[in-house]
């Protein structure tokens, strides 16, 4: 049942199948060469060789197919609370679990943003509107709309714009960093189209409410 993930180590395992031990289980298994290759000096990290990952994961579908999504969730729970949201995002994508990647992406989709990996939460950004959910996300719309914008896409800017104000919302950023509202006048600012005087205005309002 662990063949759901692409890498694996002992303390995921355990949290997985409600077990403990697995950490020997994969040394040993790496150690006999049985198709499990370490990823590290440590041996904390392993994963199978592709062909055998592939051939477990079509037994385990037929053997128990409702079994994968709950191992996926944990998967995707286990790397959120152990600092990797990013790869937690992956297991929640392939779960299909669209509320979950949600509350994933407004942890790690700005900051991917903000420290250049745009492709990254494009490729997020895209998913989740595949699935309709910005209509109740308008933090990942208005990220959505920056994107487009930075990428010279201005149709698709202003269409997850006007998601990002219709969408329902309430109260403070995920973070609590700031209320949703000044996102969206700081997003109206950007986009400028009620002339210079207004954007201006709508910045000096975002930036009081921020503070």
């Amino acid at each position: 049942r662990c063949v759901g993930r692409d890498v694996l180590c002992g303390t995921v395992c355990d949290a997985g199948l409600e077990e403990r031990g697995w950490a020997s289980v994969l040394d040993a298994l790496a150690r006999s060469n049985l198709f499990l290759v370490p990823l590290e000096r440590s041996g904390e990290w392993y994963r199978y060789l592709h062909l055998f990952q592939e051939l477990l994961h079509s037994a385990l579908l037929r053997a128990e197919p409702d079994v994968r999504p709950g191992l996926l969730a944990s998967d995707a729970d286990w790397c959120a609370a152990h600092g990797d949201p990013e790869r937690a995002i992956g297991y929640a994508q392939q779960a299909g679990d669209v509320e979950r990647v949600v509350r994933l992406f407004e942890q790690c989709g700005p900051l991917a943003y903000q420290t250049g990996r745009v492709t990254t939460a494009e490729r997020w950004l895209e998913w989740l509107e595949a699935r309709g959910a910005l209509e109740q996300n308008p933090l990942a719309a208005m990220l959505g709309s920056r994107l487009a914008t930075l990428w010279g896409r201005p149709e698709e800017a202003e269409r997850r714009a006007q998601v990002a104000e219709l969408a329902s919302h309430g109260g403070g950023s995920p973070d609590g960093s700031a209320p949703v509202d000044s996102w969206l006048i700081l997003l109206r600012a950007h986009r400028c189209q009620r002339g210079v005087a207004r954007m201006r205005a709508d910045a000096e309002l975002a930036l009081e409410l921020f503070e």
